[in-house]
């Protein structure tokens, strides 16, 4: 039995998904309502703060728990350590109780903990986040590591795409493209195009989450991606010959400073220790979007 922290966002989603179609019982945690004809596991509507959660979770025996929640981050960035630290107070509290002594798979930010490089990053490159988001992150992983006593894999995720992913908070840019070239959209893009980013379909992100579930790998940091970068102009390119639409682009000249610019992932690690290689490109998985959104099968 697992349990999925964040289950109705976009990754616990398709990660329930997946684990379900392997007739794996799931226990899924969220704070939306969940309509009861698409509730196909047990479901827990709390937030991961709330007073009742220990209580309620004594009432199982997981064998593992995939961390997908993303905590709401601080307004301002002054003093945004101890701010993170003291909202994750219960998130600590969890972690030494209840789940010390399950395998535990947490998914990171592998776009935000590193922060800026023009080089490839590996797992063992310097960690330098410069948002709120990527601090929490990485103070995340950092309890984790001083807490998991069984197997635990933190997994630096790239960007992914796919499924049924929206556009949230500025997130999900492939979709964002893609829903402007089927609607005769103008994208509005407040950041360089030459924005370099790792995008990893959302297929082989799960298909990795499950090997991660199934087998007994070495505990530690994996970076989940496909090792290529891409830039934001070449993505709107790729889009519009697919889809056979050009797309109108405004550009907002704005250089945040809390933003990553460029960011590339090496993925030997994982490759190696799953012996499994990338399955979708960029181009493979914007083609098996069309697809879809066309009704053919695209396998």
């Amino acid at each position: 039995m697992i349990l999925i922290l964040g289950v109705n966002g976009f990754l616990g989603r398709q990660i329930s998904k997946q684990m379900i179609d392997h007739n794996i019982q799931v226990v899924g945690l969220g704070t939306r309502e969940l309509p009861a004809v698409s509730r196909l596991f047990d479901y827990i509507q709390a937030d991961i703060n709330d007073d009742c959660i220990p209580s309620i979770l004594m009432n199982y025996k997981f064998d593992t728990i995939i961390d997908c929640i993303t905590y709401v981050a601080p307004n301002h960035e002054s003093n945004c350590e101890k701010q993170i630290t003291k909202s994750l107070l219960k998130y600590r509290y969890l972690l030494n109780e209840f789940y010390v002594h399950t395998k535990y798979i947490f998914i990171s930010s592998g776009g935000t903990v590193y922060g800026n490089s023009k080089t490839q990053l590996t797992e063992c490159s310097p960690t330098n986040p410069i948002s709120a988001y990527g601090k929490q992150k990485l103070i995340q992983e950092n309890m984790i590591l001083d807490s998991c006593k069984k197997a635990y894999y933190i997994l630096r995720l790239a960007n992914p795409f796919g499924g049924d992913q929206t556009v949230v908070n500025g997130v999900g840019f492939v979709s964002k493209v893609i829903e402007c070239a089927e609607n005769g959209e103008m994208l509005d893009l407040y950041v360089p195009s030459s924005t370099i980013r790792d995008y990893i379909f959302i297929e082989d992100v799960t298909q990795y989450i499950s090997d991660f579930y199934f087998n007994n790998y070495k505990s530690g940091i994996y970076n989940l991606s496909t090792g290529v970068g891409t830039s934001l102009a070449d993505v709107i390119k790729k889009v519009e010959k697919i889809w056979d639409r050009s797309i109108k682009l405004n550009e907002f000249h704005t250089e945040p400073q809390d933003f990553v610019y460029v960011n590339l992932l090496a993925n030997r690690k994982l490759k190696s220790e799953t012996n499994r290689e990338i399955r979708y490109s960029l181009d493979d998985g914007l083609n098996y979007m069309f697809n879809a959104h066309k009704g053919i099968n695209y396998d």
